[in-house]
């Protein structure tokens, strides 16, 4: 979970490079939302907006990753994380392996090795 704050805090600095500014202030965020699990190891990390992609594989996974979205409140310090994207109802994921890929007009795509 520590890990998961430290690569947040890294891709906010370099995502607001753009508007760099001398100094730096790192602020602590509250975790909100889903509850994660144990998280083995974050393939993928994107930014857009205000809005933290992620990818990645839990403990005992056998290799599937998972992505989730959480949304970046700097106003009151939180990262409420959603749920599990892709999961249908009947216990399967729409993809095997996700690729949250950046598009030229700043949306986010997500492809899936499925799709080659």
């Amino acid at each position: 979970m520590k890990n998961l704050i430290v690569f947040i805090f890294a891709l906010t600095l370099t995502s607001c490079s753009v508007n760099a500014q001398q100094s730096a202030d790192a602020q602590k965020l509250t975790l909100t939302g889903s509850r994660l699990p144990a998280i083995r190891h974050v393939n993928d990390m994107k930014i857009t907006g205000d809005t933290l992609w992620f990818v990645y594989e839990t403990e005992g996974g056998y290799g599937q990753r998972l992505l989730r979205r959480a949304i970046i409140d700097s106003k009151n310090l939180t990262l409420n994380v959603g749920p599990e994207m892709g999961h249908k109802e009947d216990g399967y994921y729409v993809s095997y392996m996700p690729y949250p890929v950046n598009n030229c007009d700043g949306s986010l795509l997500v492809t899936s090795q499925d799709n080659a």
